[in-house]
């Protein structure tokens, strides 16, 4: 892959993340999840403020998973 292409490739993907993340309904939410893992696979290892915000948001969000699943777990 050329360097023009994954810096295309790398906005295409971080567009999409925050597209679905700025919509607080939760099948909006996980589309942001997914492309933030996507993201972090293909990005995660540089440094730079992008790669910080969707880490941080995958950590989020995979821990209200957790807690979710918990809470379901003890409900019955």
């Amino acid at each position: 892959m050329t360097e023009q292409q994954r810096d295309v490739d790398k906005e295409t993907l971080y567009a999409k993340f925050i597209e679905h993340k700025r919509i607080a309904q939760s099948n909006e939410q996980r589309l942001a999840y997914e492309a933030g893992k996507e993201y972090l696979r293909l990005f995660g290892t540089e440094k730079d403020l992008n790669v910080k915000e969707v880490r941080k948001f995958v950590t989020e969000y995979e821990s209200v998973r957790r807690q979710y699943a918990i809470d379901a777990a003890f409900s019955f």
